[in-house]
């Protein structure tokens, strides 16, 4: 399940105000309605955001104490007194860095930089930095990025050289006693806007020194920092943004040129995009992995030829980084099932030895990204834990620590993001009691994936002409997102998927009476199941791509939806539902040997009656049918699965569900949950692939009567810290199921020689199908025998191991070449067929034997 929510402003005439905007700056309806839901709804409020430029910044002499800043400063560049500038190791902290002292230097002052190393030493100003500092004979101090909250550590040095305070962080109720405070934060001010980057505070500190002919040489900087520290980029931080990049694109500095082309992206045009996902993780790294020297540097270098060894170890800096954060990311994924709790848990608390302090933050984005969920990573280094902690919206991550005070060393943040260092024996206590916290404040719907879009949106106004329109809107990032569009509803016409490990998706896309190509970017889990006509919605945005000198509107997918609108959708999903079964099937032969069914210790002994699962928790059990399960699944949002493997009563519970108005609500999976519909959610998983385990997110489990014979892997739905629930349904109690049909999971010698002469007749060139459902239609039709996909794959399978056959499939197409003089071979020399009739008798064959006496065991 997920949520589509539109982003719209509170307004009392939206309309009115999209009206007035098209008709004074001449622009599409779509482009007025993305104005007005940024808040832009008057005309020259529109004009100056669709034309930034420098004189839309506001006076620098509004910020509390800029005057008093502007005369120390000046007073020491004309003396020659060393200042210090004392930044952060953060993109953010290096541009703003590069910027004050490049253009203090410009000056002729005597400047040199400090910033703190992340793993000695943390963010801020500390104590033993300010010493060094000192004996240096530094009489000036100017921070950039830090230091709003350093009242002990100003105090303590006022008296020995002058400290100027820049940040842009929410300052406590007590200030530090500077010589001078620069943050549009400080209460009682009247500057305008409040949300710079610190090195927009900076570049606010330039322009009141040197006006806005100060600020041209170092936009690019600006935009960087402002871009990478993820501030909304509206009023001034549009402008810094916008003119930034222009500048990049059109002389970038020696440092940036050598860093685009270290990364591959010289002569590519440079957006807010690429310095999110690129540049600012490259000068992000070296703070992160070792020092931060690499960054300022390369900011700094005068030449190319300096510039591009730094450049180059930025880049391997952040390919380490990526290394380290994907090694402990698979640690902690990992461990998760021994330390979470997922159907319970509303936060997620994991601790590891000796992860990287510098990269456990961007660990604990990943996994609330995956879980949509709290996340609080911990590296444990002797008898301590050091902490970086990640929220959701409606969970405040800083008062949520606070309630856990007693039991933290030392914690501080905000609402989305914070560090803490906890005592490694108060972890335990600490996830139960943070845990219980997010239960009484978050509510469940708040655990269930939202995404905003802007508006629906025709396929009539898809032009080339809004897209022009809508790049007039960038540089996007926060405050000002990519605009997304809702469709509610388009024809597949066809679905393939792309990328080395195939994990995008490719689609055609029917809306109207024109066709139009869509990608979705990580999402194969959420498209491998769509077939040719079948209906989506989904989100998206509109792409310009380039193929051969032709351009062309692409449809970005953000999320997709398959729509059930009648019962000839549900057999549209099930029409593969054999070919799916066959997958689980063959998995079980290919991994674990024929011999599976006698030596595998999760394999059910059906010697005797009412051994396997059921017996084990049967006393605890109720029998439920379909209404049972609409009223489980409609009575609570999350921790409820219901578990499927036969095609009849497959297609009775989604029939009913159509019914009933949830299928669209309700998230409908093969084998395993898709994490984009939110883990834990309720859901239909058709086909559960027991190894993987899908029952760890759900409270509730709902399998029907006996089909838990079917799979050869022992599922035990106790796992967790508590105890599931298990449930089983039948279609009815007064008829109940008399047991699992096997005909459809049967072949025989004299089906396979049917098949097999099929495919000999088969004119050479007329050996290709476009996917298995058009060769399985194909091969009904040739021989007049109605297989499903279980029996076309598992004969294809055996052929090709006797060498009968060979196959070549792929995402476009299957071809199917059959050998023309096949060594004569028995049925029985093929493995596959031994363990097909293995599974036969024990999961089919005795099951029906035995269904009558196990459902006398339930009455």
């Amino acid at each position: 399940m997920s949520i589509y929510q539109l982003r719209e402003p509170v307004l009392e005439d939206r309309s009115t105000a999209i009206m007035l905007l098209m008709m004074e700056l001449g622009i599409s309806e779509v482009t007025a309605g993305l104005l007005v839901n940024r808040g832009i709804t008057g005309p020259e409020d529109a004009r100056a955001f669709l034309n930034p430029s420098l004189e839309q910044l506001h006076d620098p002499f509004l910020l509390h104490d800029m005057d008093k800043a502007v005369e120390r400063i000046k007073q020491a560049v004309v003396t020659g007194e060393k200042i210090v500038i004392y930044g952060d190791y953060d993109a953010d902290g290096v541009t703003s860095s590069a910027v004050l002292s490049l253009y203090l230097r410009s000056l002729g002052a005597d400047v040199d930089i400090y910033i703190p190393s992340r793993q000695d030493e943390g963010y801020g100003l500390h104590m033993e930095s300010l010493q060094s500092i000192q004996q240096q004979g530094a009489r000036l101090v100017i921070t950039v990025d830090c230091g709003i909250s350093a009242l002990e550590e100003v105090g303590q040095f006022k008296q020995h050289m002058d400290i100027i305070i820049t940040d842009h962080h929410t300052p406590g109720s007590e200030l530090p006693k500077a010589y001078a405070l620069i943050n549009p934060k400080i209460p009682g001010q009247v500057y305008p806007f409040q949300e710079p980057a610190g090195v927009g505070v900076a570049a606010k500190l330039l322009q009141a020194l040197g006006g806005l002919d100060g600020l041209r040489p170092y936009l690019d900087l600006i935009a960087i920092g402002t871009v990478a520290d993820i501030v909304p980029l509206i009023d001034e931080n549009r402008v810094f943004a916008a003119l930034g990049i222009r500048c990049i694109n059109e002389k970038p500095r020696p440092g940036i040129d050598a860093l685009l082309q270290a990364l591959n992206n010289e002569g590519k045009i440079v957006d807010a995009n690429m310095i999110s996902y690129s540049i600012g993780p490259c000068l992000n790294a070296p703070g992160r992995m070792t020092t931060f020297h690499a960054g300022y540097e390369l900011l700094t270098a005068t030449s190319l030829q300096q510039a591009l060894p730094l450049a180059q170890e930025s880049v391997e800096q952040n390919q380490l980084r990526k290394e380290t954060e994907s090694r402990i990311l698979d640690s902690a994924l990992e461990i998760m099932g021994q330390q979470v709790d997922l159907a319970y848990d509303r936060v997620i608390v994991i601790a590891g030895e000796n992860w990287h302090p510098g990269v456990i933050g961007i660990v604990a984005s990943r996994i609330t990204e995956r879980y949509n969920r709290p996340a609080i990573v911990l590296s444990l280094d002797g008898d301590e834990a050091t902490g970086s902690a990640r929220s959701i919206q409606g969970f405040h991550m800083y008062e949520s620590l606070y309630s856990c005070r007693d039991l933290l060393i030392r914690f501080g943040g905000h609402k989305m993001a914070a560090g803490l260092t906890i005592h490694k024996s108060k972890i335990d206590e600490f996830r139960k009691k943070i845990c219980a916290h997010a239960e009484q404040v978050l509510d469940e719907e708040v655990l269930i994936p939202r995404y905003f879009y802007d508006g629906q949106i025709r396929h009539e106004q898809i032009t080339p002409s809004l897209l022009n329109e809508i790049d007039m809107l960038a540089p996007f990032g926060c405050g000002n997102p990519v605009p997304r569009f809702y469709l509610p509803s388009a024809v597949v016409e066809s679905s393939r998927l792309i990328g080395k490990q195939s994990n995008h998706i490719k689609l055609a896309l029917k809306l109207g009476q024109r066709s139009w190509d869509a990608v979705g970017f990580g999402m194969a889990e959420a498209g491998k199941d769509l077939q040719k006509g079948c209906h989506v919605s989904l989100l998206t945005s509109l792409n310009r791509n380039e193929w051969m000198g032709v351009s062309s509107t692409q449809l970005q997918i953000h999320n997709m939806k398959r729509i059930f609108r009648d019962p000839k959708d549900v057999a549209e999903l099930l029409s593969t539902f054999y070919f799916k079964f066959f997958d689980v099937f063959f998995h079980y032969f290919m991994y674990n040997d024929n011999n599976i069914l006698s030596t595998c210790p999760g394999s059910y002994d059906l010697s005797e009656a009412g051994t396997g699962t059921r017996s084990q928790d049967a006393g605890k059990q109720e029998l439920l049918t379909l209404d049972d399960i609409v009223e489980c699944l409609t009575d609570s949002l999350m921790g409820r699965a219901v578990f499927v493997s036969t095609y009849e009563l497959a297609a009775a519970l989604l029939n009913r569900l159509l019914k009933e108005n949830l299928l669209n609500l309700i998230p409908i999976q093969y084998h395993h949950p898709y994490s984009g519909n939110g883990l834990g959610c309720n859901t239909v998983i058709l086909i559960p692939d027991y190894r993987c385990y899908p029952e760890q997110y759900y409270r509730s489990i709902i399998t029907p009567l006996g089909e838990e014979r079917l799979h050869s892997v022992r599922h035990d739905f106790g796992a967790g810290r508590r105890q599931r629930k298990h449930y089983r349904f039948v279609l009815d109690k007064e008829t109940k199921a008399k047991g699992i049909d096997g005909t459809p999971f049967t072949l025989n010698r004299e089906q396979l020689g049917i098949i097999y002469k099929w495919l000999r007749k088969i004119v050479p060139g007329r050996n290709i199908w476009p996917d298995g459902r058009q060769l399985l239609e194909g091969l009904r039709e040739g021989s007049g025998f109605p297989w499903n996909g279980f029996q076309l794959r598992l004969a294809l399978e055996i052929f090709k191991e006797l060498d009968f056959i060979s196959v070549e499939s792929g995402n476009q197409c299957i071809r199917i070449y059959c050998n023309p003089s096949p060594k004569s071979r028995q049925l029985d020399e093929s493995r596959l067929v031994n363990f097909h009739k293995k599974w036969i008798a024990r999961h089919i064959s005795d099951h029906m034997r035995q269904a009558y006496k196990e459902e006398a065991a339930w009455t």
